[in-house]
């Protein structure tokens, strides 16, 4: 079992309760987000696996070096272009997991183009994204129990009243960030319907997105329309080789396939992709 399932296991029926809350919030801050302990884990961050998009609170394995725009071991925002802070051919492994839904379409070439430049021969890149065809074809059937099935405890409480299914549908391909929430773009139904059987799912995806606000689009919510032949193209672009599909918790590489359990949650692997691409 891993690291993260033991934690899950023991801490999250106490993480309800404001004190307890509190307590573990700072037991996580004093010890997974300690720059010491982060150092001796990660063999002073040459360990040489990297997490991008990934803060430290989610107590991902600890050899994992975590980078992200803050609760990191590295605070980085990618939208701004500048090189990752590691050397060339540096890096064995990269995991990203639901992140390059989140960025523009040159941010998530020029991110791949640094994994590139970071991993050493025979590296390996692994993506998780959610997975538009997969989700425009599930509302197609009308299998209404998947999209309930992504909704928190809050969310399901309003579903059905203020939240419907192509709510859930539009929010994960087009959303913005309004006081720490992702919010959907609010669509009426019946252009949802009309628009989801008129367009491919792609260009259903696309139009979604395009409903945003300039001001909506840079708030880091879900702007960017993720398939497989997408990341194909933009991994082909920049030099990876051997770019497969593959699923939750399987790698086409060993020492990927290893560390996944100690990084991988597996909550989001129905609607999601996953794709690896070796240099």
């Amino acid at each position: 079992m891993s690291l993260r399932a033991v934690l899950k296991k023991i801490v999250h029926p106490l993480y309800d309760y404001g004190p307890t809350r509190h307590l573990i919030d700072c037991a996580i801050r004093f010890t997974w987000n300690n720059r010491f302990v982060r150092k001796y884990f990660t063999k002073n961050f040459n360990s040489g696996f990297l997490a991008v998009g990934e803060q430290n609170k989610y107590c991902v394995a600890p050899d994992w070096i975590t980078i992200d725009i803050d609760g990191a071991d590295f605070n980085y925002d990618i939208r701004e272009h500048q090189p990752f802070p590691f050397a060339d051919n540096s890096i064995k492994l990269i995991y990203s997991s639901h992140m390059v839904e989140h960025l523009p379409e040159e941010t998530c070439e020029y991110f791949f183009k640094e994994a590139y430049r970071l991993l050493d021969n025979g590296g390996l890149f692994r993506l998780e994204a959610p997975d538009a065809e997969r989700l425009v074809e599930e509302y197609k059937k009308g299998n209404e129990a998947f999209f309930v099935s992504m909704l928190s405890k809050k969310e399901k409480q309003a579903y059905g009243k203020t939240l419907f299914c192509h709510d859930v549908l539009v929010g994960q391909l087009s959303c913005f960030i309004e006081n720490d929430v992702h919010v959907p773009v609010k669509i009426p139904k019946v252009k949802v319907d009309e628009q989801v059987n008129k367009l491919s799912p792609v260009e259903f995806a696309d139009w979604c997105v395009s409903l945003q606000t300039p001001q909506q689009k840079r708030s880091g919510g879900h702007i960017h329309t993720i398939y497989f032949a997408k990341l194909e193209k933009l991994l082909q672009t920049v030099g990876f080789t051997q770019i497969v599909k593959t699923t939750a918790g399987q790698s086409t590489q060993p020492l990927m396939g290893a560390k996944l359990p100690g990084i991988e949650r597996g909550h989001r692997d129905y609607f999601s992709i996953y794709v690896e691409a070796v240099k």
